[in-house]
């Protein structure tokens, strides 16, 4: 029996309602020479059954049934049933494009010194609309898997997801790194940290034909628990190990700060829940943030969340009822200037409090509607009009200056919105 070219490991865990999407788009892979592992991890919606369903139909599908173990004890087992010389791994709710394998595995087949290869991910939204956040194009590759890890924390062109990539086998026979894989929370960032500096030569392509789905129901947007803190750990002891070579310190510190700001953010409002691990990671960012490169907004934003919570709560109530008392000066001529994220999440806030708004305004209005409000262009609007400017700081600072002294009656609540 010749050898599998490509083992692709599969968790699966109460994913009947995405499982078949998944496999099928495994199942179409271009290339041929594959093995396609199901671990069913003890699923009690049906989807163990559906494994076996799916693999009658296709000899190169494989199925283990284990008790409930968790997402890495079920990748543990697909590694140690695996026969390929690379491995992929694919996460039972995404789907991938039917020749994201076949082109992952070209640049392989000529330079076998290549232990990873890497094309990056879309995403693929709750409404079924798709998002590409990268603009690289071009293929590049590294011999110094530093190099590469530096790119990755950068996340300017692809993350350190393990599903959108394919390694060597022989990467993952150390038994002391294997008995280290974290339960849960932090393996990318775990294994991917591990296998980069171990690899020979790492090339990445822009395919992005792996599509990551917005799933409400998935692990990833679960409520905040202590056990999401894990990836902070994991990065803060690379910055340690890596010290001296500062691009990747800041590279990493940058993608730590992303979810230094989230997590501690959720400790504040649930304190004193949290009391210990909120005063732990304050003293992490406060002995990492001078090596990271940060924008005035973002260091205005931890500056906040790092203060005593009491003194963080005192800012909250007063950013609130200078919002509250805006929006009830304005009566029913209330305004969200911005429809992108930062306004969506304010409307969402403000249908918290019980608070009605005429609708959104756009500088160059592109549609008519969102989240069941009419856009209105500037234009079509009275000076009268209370605007509250939902957007990053950033681009708060460019409407102010394009209002001028035109519509007195605005209030800015970026850091309000970052921070709460």
């Amino acid at each position: 029996m010749s050898e599998v070219e490509l083992s692709i490991l599969v968790p699966v865990y109460n994913t009947a309602t995405y499982l078949y999407r998944c496999v099928t788009s495994l199942m179409a892979q271009t290339v041929r020479n594959i093995e396609i592992i199901l671990v069913d991890d003890g699923s009690t919606d049906g989807a163990g059954a559906l494994c076996d369903e799916l693999a009658v139909d296709d000899d190169r599908l494989r199925v283990i049934h284990q008790e409930n173990a968790g997402v890495s004890a079920a990748r543990m087992a697909g590694i140690i049933a695996s026969r390929g010389r690379y491995l992929g791994f694919v996460d039972s709710d995404d789907y991938v494009d039917s020749d994201m394998y076949e082109r992952l595995l070209a640049p392989v087949r000529q330079d076998d010194s290549i232990d990873i290869s890497i094309g990056g991910n879309v995403v693929d939204n709750l409404d079924a609309s798709m998002r590409n956040p990268y603009t690289e194009r071009d293929v590049q590759a590294w011999d110094d898997g530093l190099v590469a890890m530096e790119k990755m924390f950068s996340n300017k062109s692809f993350t350190w997801s393990l599903c959108d990539k394919i390694y060597a086998h022989h990467l993952f026979t150390d038994e002391d790194f294997l008995s280290r894989w974290p339960h849960s929370h932090g393996e990318d960032i775990y294994v991917n940290a591990h296998v980069m500096p171990l690899a020979r030569r790492i090339v990445f392509q822009p395919i992005y034909g792996y599509h990551y789905c917005m799933n409400a129901d998935s692990m990833t947007h679960a409520a905040f628990t202590p056990e999401k803190l894990v990836p902070i750990d994991i990065e803060a002891a690379l910055m340690d190990k890596y010290m001296r070579r500062d691009e990747l310190v800041a590279s990493i510190g940058s993608a730590m700060f992303g979810l230094l700001r989230s997590y501690l953010k959720n400790m504040q409002k649930s304190y004193p829940l949290y009391q210990k691990e909120l005063h732990k990671y304050q003293e992490l960012a406060r002995k990492w943030l001078p090596k990271i490169s940060l924008t005035d907004e973002q260091r205005e934003m931890m500056e906040i969340l790092l203060l005593a919570p009491t003194k963080y709560h005192e800012w909250i109530e007063n950013k609130e009822k200078e919002l509250l008392d805006f929006c009830r000066a304005a009566d029913d001529n209330l305004y969200i200037y911005g429809a992108g994220i930062y306004g969506r999440r304010l409307g969402n806030l403000l249908k918290m409090y019980g608070i009605e708004y005429a609708g959104f305004v756009e500088t160059e209005k592109s549609r008519d509607f969102c989240d069941g409000h009419n856009i209105y262009s500037l234009s079509a609007l009275e000076e009268k009009a209370y605007l509250l400017l939902g957007m990053s700081k950033k681009n708060t600072q460019v409407v102010e200056k394009m209002l001028g002294a035109r519509f007195p009656h605005r209030l800015a609540v970026a850091s309000f919105l970052e921070c709460t």
